[in-house]
């Protein structure tokens, strides 16, 4: 009976190994895997950013836990330090690069109240970001409450089409 609770008592920790070994495996592999996703949504984030600030924002870095952050010339900072306007477009072109990553083709892309904390000149240059992404064939669609965004869009969109909920 000993030798038979010896032999499972090798079992167990021959199992407890291989399990212990295939954590570590799991583990490495999450963080290689993050290391090489962060620098491919931080390219294809500042490409989005540069179209959607024309150009004022170009430098954001994605980190591991896909924290955003930018080059202020004295080093990264948080984009907590942007506008509310400009965080709000880091935040979508972090999500536009995640899409692009995620998918073959991009699904349609939703905007929920885009441009209820941009002035006008950055809405703008936000809305004709997404004009590129329809021209590359996506589809995109815009929920908004107030006519200003409708008037904006028929600025930068020469076709699209506009629903109205009734009142």
């Amino acid at each position: 009976r000993i030798l038979a609770l010896e032999g499972r008592i090798a079992r167990l920790k021959e199992q407890a190994k291989a399990i212990l070994m295939a954590r570590e495996a799991i583990q490495g592999s999450a963080e290689r895997l993050a290391a090489e996703v962060s620098p491919r949504l931080s390219l294809d984030a500042c490409r989005f950013l540069y179209e959607m600030t024309d150009g004022k924002y170009s430098d954001i870095a994605v980190s591991d836990d896909f924290t955003l952050s930018f080059d202020e010339g004295d080093g990264q900072r948080s984009v907590a330090y942007l506008s509310h306007s400009t965080e709000d477009l880091a935040y979508y072109a972090l999500r536009l690069s995640l899409l692009n990553l995620m998918y073959k083709e991009m699904p349609p892309v939703c905007f929920d109240g885009c441009t209820a904390r941009q002035d006008d000149d950055r809405a703008l240059s936000f809305l004709r970001a997404v004009r590129t992404l329809t021209e590359e064939g996506k589809q995109c669609f815009f929920f908004a409450s107030s006519a200003r965004e409708g008037a904006l869009v028929k600025r930068v969109f020469s076709s699209y089409r506009h629903v109205k909920m009734p009142e």
